[in-house]
């Protein structure tokens, strides 16, 4: 017999395959995009920082606050302070300490969270969450 066409067998197999090279191309674009925003977050930790450095060199201290999206003003300059670029995930967080023996803030800490972290990875706890996964401080 001459049949045309594909079997129901065939079609399913088809399918599966279809259906199996689609997740993959999936979790293939989950993780590139995830990779791509924590390296966005280590690029933005790092304008902030040298907006920091710029306005120490500037006041002799370090701003008691920073908002993410913002903007930070020694009164010589206004630097950009950018947002974590996931909307809905965790902002970064500042945090300014007076060291002992001084009378301004002279020390900070920038945390993040990322995305793809190693399992056991340390965590930093900053505003009340603890669930920061990457620091950077003054240098």
């Amino acid at each position: 017999m001459n049949e045309k066409g594909l079997s129901l067998v065939e079609m399913i197999i088809t399918i599966a395959i279809i259906a199996i090279l689609a997740g993959i191309a999936v979790l293939t674009w989950e993780n590139t995009a995830a990779t791509k925003a924590d390296t966005q977050r280590k690029n933005d930790l790092a304008v902030i920082q040298n907006a920091l450095q710029k306005y120490f060199a500037n006041t002799l201290n370090y701003p008691s606050t920073l908002a993410f999206p913002g903007t930070l003003s020694d009164g010589i300059q206004t630097y950009n302070i950018p947002a974590d670029p996931k909307t809905g995930w965790r902002q970064y967080c500042y945090n300014p300490t007076i060291p002992s023996g001084a009378t301004s803030f002279q020390k900070y800490t920038l945390n993040a969270k990322l995305q793809r972290v190693a399992a056991g990875s340390t965590t930093y706890t900053c505003d009340l969450n603890s669930d920061f996964n990457y620091q950077v401080k003054n240098p």
